[in-house]
Order: structure tokens, then sequence, then C-alpha cells
């Protein structure tokens, strides 16, 4: 079971406490990540954004907003988003099919 509120709750300490441009990122996609999750889009997209602006190379946030994008039939702006992850060398190889996968339903909604 998926406790959001208490994982919400440590992500907004992070946020309170002067995190580095790293820490702020993470806590702001995986807020972003919960909002989505909750049906929030709207909110979820400004946590992405938020959170790609503190870092621009996070990856995770980069992949929760191409995710969100997809979903909201904006394929077309998931794939650079998608298209960076797929040549980012931090990424784990056991993701690039899903990474793939994303882009080719990205491409046909696009």
């Amino acid at each position: 079971e998926t406790n959001y509120p208490k994982a919400v709750e440590h992500f907004q300490r992070v946020l309170a406490n002067s995190p580095t441009p790293l820490e702020a990122s993470e806590a702001l996609g995986r807020i972003g990540w919960i909002l989505f999750a909750n049906g929030e889009s709207a909110a979820a997209e400004s946590a992405y954004l938020q959170a790609l602006d503190a870092l621009p190379g996070n990856g995770e946030a980069k992949w929760f907003y191409a995710i969100l994008l997809v979903d909201s039939d904006r394929g077309s702006e998931a794939i650079p988003l998608l298209e960076e992850l797929l040549s980012d060398e931090s990424v784990p190889p056991e993701i690039t099919s899903e990474i793939e996968r994303l882009l080719e339903e990205a491409k046909v909604s696009a």
C-alpha cells in the first residue's frame, strides 16, 4: 500500500530545509508523480516543470513528465524528453525498452 500523504510530508520537509538543486528537483518530481497518480495533472505538470528548472538533467522528472504528456494526448511535447532520456548514459539500460515503447506511443499521438 502506498502512503502518499507521508511521502508528500517527507518531500515538503526536504523542500523547506534549503535543499540542494538535486534534492529539490527529486522532491518536486516525486510530488509531481503523486499528484499525477491522484489525477491532478495540472498541479503535477507544474511540479515537473519546477523540478526540471531546479535540475534540467533530472531524468526521473523527465520520465514522469513524458508519461503525463503522452497520457494527456500531448505526445509531440513528450518526444524531445524521451529522446533526451534515450541518449542519457545515466539512464539504467533496463528501462530503455520502456522509454522506447513510450516514445512510439508519443509519435503515434503526435
